[in-house]
């Protein structure tokens, strides 16, 4: 079987970013993209629309793909711009404590960097925000001012 093709189908690879959502797919030992606006009001619009354009240009049908591995910057972004975050409940403090790196592992007076949300913008919430579309149900992750 060819790396390109799974066993069920075709790979389809999706990043959804704050400006554009690419999509791409292997087909042939050639690589079929689409590039669309990022929808922000409706992320799954974009989604839809450059799979449908990816999969057009590589002569492929929806039903072909077998998986499809999703990406996104917009909790990166939302993150670097200080704007806020929503985390799973229990880990609020985890954009403070980070990976517990430190620099010197004994320097008691050790001054770390300002953290990129400050805690009175992060939330916790105990379920995830789903948006239920046809028969499908699309999970993700939401992140903004808080």
């Amino acid at each position: 079987m060819d790396r390109k093709e799974s066993r069920t189908g075709y790979r389809i690879g999706v990043d959804v970013g704050g400006t554009f959502t690419d999509v791409a797919v292997e087909h042939n030992g050639a690589c079929r993209t689409g590039k669309v606006l990022t929808t922000p009001h409706d992320l799954v619009r974009a989604v839809l629309d450059g799979a449908r354009l990816a999969l057009s240009r590589a002569g492929l049908a929806p039903g072909d793909v077998g998986t499809v591995i999703h990406r996104t910057t917009l909790a990166t972004n939302a993150l670097i711009e200080r704007r806020g975050a929503i985390v799973t409940a229990g880990f609020r403090d985890i954009l403070e404590i980070a990976c517990e790196r430190r620099y010197d592992q004994y320097d008691l007076s050790l001054e770390k960097p300002d953290t990129l949300v400050p805690r009175e913008r992060v939330s916790a919430t105990a379920t995830r925000s789903t948006k239920s579309r046809s028969s499908r149900t699309v999970s993700a992750v939401v992140v903004g001012t808080v």
